[in-house]
């Protein structure tokens, strides 16, 4: 291990952000679809059943906000997907550095990071457990939890991240 570089690059899976824009996309298709499809005579319905017409106007302005929300965020994954720029997450010695495209970029140094595990685990204990079987939470104030966050845009498995991650969270900082 002392030979081993203790830095991890990890790639970001755009085949995986490419379907998660396919599905927001589709939804905001089948949504847009249906609206499209209802019409109400909107003018007689206000002067006839006003509590019908405030209820399907509360309904449409809701499935019109869900449609935005998805069409926003279904972009961003097709941006992320199509980015012609590299991106990568990177773990090191010093810090993580996510590099997400349209996600945004950003530098997280080890010292701004709070790592606790999920099970309870005693900390006598700690170098006794093989690295695959503890899950860490990485928890930084702005970015949440950072493990999540590299399962998220990456098509690594978490007991396979886990280890490769605890010798890096072990030396956190130190050279």
């Amino acid at each position: 291990m002392a030979g081993e570089s203790l830095s991890l690059d990890i790639p970001v899976d755009r085949s995986a952000a490419f379907m998660r824009a396919a599905w927001r996309l589709l939804l905001v298709v089948a949504v847009v679809g249906l609206l499209s499809i209802l019409r109400p005579n909107w003018r007689m319905l206000r002067l006839t059943d006003s509590a019908s017409f405030w209820a399907l106007a509360i309904l449409f302005g809701f499935l019109v906000l869900l449609s935005l929300v998805l069409f926003v965020g279904g972009g961003r994954w097709l941006l992320l997907a199509l980015w012609p720029k590299p991106v990568r997450m990177h773990v090191g010695k010093q810090a993580i550095d996510l590099n997400l495209g349209p996600f945004g970029s950003r530098v997280i140094l080890w010292h701004e990071i709070s790592i606790d595990f999920d099970d309870s685990l005693d900390p006598a204990e700690f170098d006794d457990v093989p690295d695959q079987a503890l899950s860490p939470r990485l928890w930084h104030r702005e970015a949440g939890d950072l493990f999540s966050v590299i399962l998220r845009y990456s098509r690594v498995d978490s007991e396979a991240l886990a280890g490769r991650l605890m010798p890096l969270i072990r030396s956190r900082g130190r050279e």
